[in-house]
Parts: structure tokens; C-alpha cells; sequence
């Protein structure tokens, strides 16, 4: 039995149509959405060659989750954390990769020595900013690392009279002090915790 032209139109468009709603759907939410992650990648691509001096953050989000896509990445579930928590290549190796979002271009009047304290010093900075240090105050710090002697100077350009420091080594301790706070500070008091 032959059937009709507008018989088999839609015979056809009954077959075919599921097949063209999926392609459409799987257009719509995966490839499109990458084209637009490739475009925007491209873009900051285009604004390092190779050669830049460049950092990154040390902890990577995955990209897909809430925090990730709020730009939270150091809240992420899934985060890895460069030459730490869920590690990721080590911070000692010649190269490291990370994701194109995390990576920022150093400027020029930036030395090489201050970017590598950028992100430690970001750190003390949070703490000494959350800790609201009133003039005056005698403040603790608790660890003598970079980042707890970085949190000791800003606390005490914070306003701090009074600084101080406790860690695990008595000679590590008292060169933090002296090199964190000056010589004449050297002579305050330090614990050992």
C-alpha cells in the first residue's frame, strides 16, 4: 500500500523529530556551553604569550559546582590544592599545570619575590582584617611560617603595642620575630608552644 505525501511527511517527521529534539538538546547544553568556555578561554589566552610571568591560585576549583561558578573556588568540594590537600603537582616542580581561570599575569612592576608572597601575605591580611585588632591591643599569633610572620607584621601595623608569636622551635621563632617585627622587637616576649 502506498501511502499519501502527507501520510509519509509524517511518518518521517514521527521517526525523525525525536532524533532532531535530542541533537537539539544535547546542542543546547553541552556543545554550546563548551563553544562559550573555549571563547572565553581564547580570550584570556590572548593576553599571555609565552614568556609572561604568571601566578595562580593555589587552590583549584573544579569549575562545574555553586562556589566554582559563584567564583568561590577556595570553597569548592571537589578543590585540589597545589602541592597540598588533594594534591596536585607539586609546587618544587619545574612546571605546574593548572586551569586557565586561575591563572593571573604578574605586572611589570611586580619582582618576582613579591608575587611569591602575594597569596601567604593575602592570607595574613584576611586574618588580621577578620581579627579587627583595636589599637593598643597585645595580639597572638600561632605559628612562626611564613604566613604567621606575615600576620605578626600586619598586626602590628595593625596597631598591635604587643606581638606575640608562638610556634614549635625556639631559633625559628626568634628569627621570625627579628625579621618580622624588626631587631628592637626581637627582644619582646616569644613563646613556645
Amino acid at each position: 500500500e502506498t501511502m499519501s505525501t502527507g501520510a509519509t511527511i509524517i511518518y518521517y517527521a514521527v521517526q525523525f523529530v525525536p532524533m532532531i529534539l535530542i541533537f537539539v538538546v544535547f546542542y543546547f547544553l553541552l556543545i554550546r556551553p563548551q563553544r562559550k568556555k573555549d571563547k572565553e578561554v581564547k580570550n584570556m589566552l590572548a593576553n599571555l604569550k609565552v614568556g609572561d610571568r604568571i601566578t595562580s591560585d593555589v587552590s583549584l576549583g573544579c569549575g562545574e559546582c555553586d562556589e566554582c561558578r559563584k567564583g568561590h573556588y577556595n570553597l569548592c568540594p571537589n578543590r585540589e590544592v597545589v602541592g597540598s590537600y588533594r594534591n596536585r603537582q607539586g609546587v618544587f616542580a619545574e612546571y605546574v599545570a593548572v586551569p586557565q581561570r586561575h591563572v593571573y599575569k604578574i605586572p611589570e612592576n611586580v619582582s618576582m619575590e613579591e608575587a611569591a608572597l602575594a597569596e601567604p601575605a593575602a592570607t595574613a591580611m584576611y586574618a588580621v582584617s577578620k581579627a579587627k585588632i583595636p589599637a593598643g591591643a597585645e595580639v597572638l599569633v600561632i605559628g612562626d611560617g611564613p604566613i604567621g610572620q606575615l600576620a605578626a607584621q600586619l598586626a602590628n601595623i595593625a596597631g598591635a603595642s604587643k606581638v606575640i608569636m608562638a610556634g614549635s622551635w625556639d631559633e625559628k621563632l626568634g628569627e621570625a620575630v627579628g625579621e618580622a617585627l624588626g631587631e628592637e622587637a626581637a627582644a619582646q616576649e616569644v613563646a613556645v608552644l
